[in-house]
């Protein structure tokens, strides 16, 4: 058998990384942004029109938190899937258009940024864990890259987020000169 020297957590990042490429790559920077704002808009516009239209939702006394709620919930599908329609036709607009192979380079690199960022969540959540201390963990060379990464970008983020983020007390690799180092081979 091959020895790649890769664990499990480096394999299943390199899954995730894979196949968020691909669909970025699939379906486009235009589909991938659409999407995004889809959720914002449903989320926000159903807060923002619950109290106009909970009066009309049969569900719970008018007025009530359950009506509120129920009202919520029937407006967030319901501009998710408007929102959808609007991003499908966008999408054939561009697919029909010269900037198609611009719209799918974009996406995979879309693609990967949205893999990086599921990658800090997951180093910042696994910090706070006793897996953390886990030789498979430690050894994760992906782990020590994206740690690196997050050391990287520390001095831009606000103080609000820095206290979420592993530190080199929570078992964060980190350099004679203060940087995050990459897990060494085993």
């Amino acid at each position: 058998m091959l020895e790649t020297g890769l664990g499990w957590i480096d394999m299943a990042w390199l899954a995730v990384l894979s196949i968020s490429v691909v669909v970025g790559l699939l379906r486009g920077l235009v589909s991938e942004v659409f999407s995004l704002l889809g959720w914002g808009v449903a989320y926000f516009g159903s807060h923002w029109l619950a109290p106009q239209v909970a009066p009309v939702v049969p569900v719970g006394e008018p007025g009530s938190r359950l009506n509120m709620l129920a009202a919520m919930a029937l407006l967030f599908i319901c501009l998710l899937v408007a929102w959808g329609l609007l991003s499908w036709m966008v999408k054939q607009l561009v697919r029909a258009s010269p900037l198609s192979a611009a719209d799918r380079a974009l996406g995979g690199l879309f693609g990967l940024a949205r893999a990086v960022m599921i990658g800090f969540v997951a180093v910042t959540l696994v910090s706070a864990t006793p897996l953390a201390k886990s030789p498979a963990w430690q050894a994760s060379h992906g782990v020590g890259l994206l740690q690196a990464m997050l050391a990287g970008i520390r001095p831009l983020l606000p103080d609000g987020v820095l206290e979420f983020l592993p530190s080199q007390a929570d078992g964060m690799r980190i350099g004679s000169r203060g940087e995050a180092c990459v897990a060494s081979s085993v």
